[in-house]
């Protein structure tokens, strides 16, 4: 709030009683800014003890797998409250405390280095599944594509397998880009009419994978790690893996080129996000309570619509799900806490330059989606989703065939045509 007390002043708009009556709202707001400026400082000093370990003391998560003391909700996270995230083994530690999690007996570890198995994700069944990639030979140019969606997302599906999925197989014929595979994935759901709708959709398009979890918003993380088991056991021999929401449309010459340019960057993701991470939110669809996450903020994560993981992540991924207790939401989870703990190099693509975007309300022009990889669309409004997929799907059939052209124009009034054919440069920052 700003208060021109100088202007009303010289105007003498207001009178003595009016000036009055603002003054306690100017002490309650100055009392706010004292009370941020001492929990910022409280903040720093608790960071500094997390880090330094001089009076930052925690139990250890082997302790807590070989003792029965019992802690409650909210004492172990009124201890944290109001600090910094402390990395993942220190959320590993809190987590299997709060939850009174103990290690899972008879199941093998992908990687034993992890520390011990708290999440069983190599059990998964698949009770409508897509053809096995595994004997695929890799010629450094292949990916698998995974497309996240809810079981009565019948239209984007449909929308899908019409638009950006059909430039898919061309650039498979052309010998520009391996499809290792491509799936659609489903939970289950408990409507019957939806069920046999999908058993259909399965028998006419054979591009389904259905997984034996239940499909809601905030069981994505489950969700994700049963994709990577699949792939772990299936498809492990692969370049790259796009992992996409269903309201996402996808230039797949750009996909080409990607996957031709960063084959080399093994352990490594790329996405959209902010580098410097993120806040959790208290309240509406991200909302995650202070018991379940006490800290101010989250580590540097990818916004899960749109990403690309090199195939040497799969199972690196998997074993840090299998080790460390899930969080409802997986871009946070996977790409922000699994990375860091599988050591895995976070390549983000943010502002102006950024080759991913999120949510948007317009269609890319030409020479906007000559820079993109991917966009994701407003599906709020299921006709304006459509005709918006539709005409990003025109937008880029037209540009790839020389029927449009992305004209700049200097600050001295020249105008340039780009050769579609010319290749793109993606800006990402670690």
């Amino acid at each position: 709030m700003h208060l021109n007390i100088s202007g009303m002043e010289r105007q003498n708009q207001f009178s003595f009683q009016a000036m009055e009556s603002v003054i306690p709202t100017i002490k309650v707001l100055k009392s706010k800014k004292e009370m941020l400026e001492r929990n910022v400082n409280n903040a720093e000093k608790k960071r500094i003890q997390i880090f330094e370990g001089k009076k930052w003391k925690k139990k250890s998560v082997l302790h807590h797998f070989t003792d029965n003391q019992e802690y409650s909700d909210n004492e172990l996270a009124s201890n944290l409250s109001g600090s910094l995230y402390p990395g993942a083994e220190n959320y590993t530690q809190f987590s299997v405390a709060r939850l009174g999690m103990s290690p899972l007996i008879g199941i093998g570890s992908v990687y034993p280095g992890f520390g011990p198995v708290v999440n069983d994700v190599l059990s998964f069944q698949y009770p409508i599944c897509i053809s096995s990639c595994r004997d695929f030979l890799s010629s450094n140019t292949s990916i698998f594509v995974a497309v996240i969606s809810a079981p009565s997302n019948f239209q984007k599906r449909n929308l899908i397998r019409q638009t950006w999925k059909n430039h898919l197989k061309v650039l498979q014929q052309e010998g520009l880009l391996e499809i290792a595979g491509f799936g659609f994935i489903l939970g289950l759901t408990d409507n019957s009419v939806i069920q046999s709708k999908i058993e259909e959709e399965s028998q006419i398009y054979g591009d389904l994978m259905q997984i034996r979890i239940s499909d809601f918003y905030r069981n994505l993380s489950l969700k994700v790690a049963g994709l990577l088991n699949w792939l772990y056991r299936m498809c492990v021999n692969i370049d790259f893996v796009l992992k996409v929401d269903d309201d996402v449309y996808v230039n797949v010459r750009n996909l080409a080129q990607f996957v031709h340019t960063y084959r080399q960057f093994s352990h490594s993701v790329f996405g959209a996000g902010d580098p410097n991470g993120g806040w959790p939110d208290r309240d509406g669809k991200w909302e995650i309570s202070h018991e379940e996450w006490p800290w101010i903020d989250y580590p540097p994560y990818f916004l899960g619509a749109a990403v690309l993981m090199h195939g040497s992540t799969i199972v690196p991924l998997l074993a840090a799900c299998q080790t460390t207790p899930m969080m409802p939401f997986d871009d946070v989870y996977l790409y922000g806490i699994c990375t860091e703990k599988a050591n895995i190099t976070l390549h983000h693509s943010s502002g102006p330059t950024s080759v991913i975007l999120g949510l948007i309300l317009w269609v890319p022009t030409t020479c906007e989606l000559r820079n993109l990889i991917a966009w994701r669309i407003n599906s709020g409004d299921m006709a304006k989703f459509q005709e918006n997929m539709e005409i990003s799907h025109r937008k880029v059939d037209n540009f790839y065939h020389n029927n449009t052209q992305c004209v700049i124009t200097s600050d001295f009034g020249i105008e340039t045509t780009i050769d579609y054919t010319k290749s793109v440069h993606f800006f990402f920052n670690k």
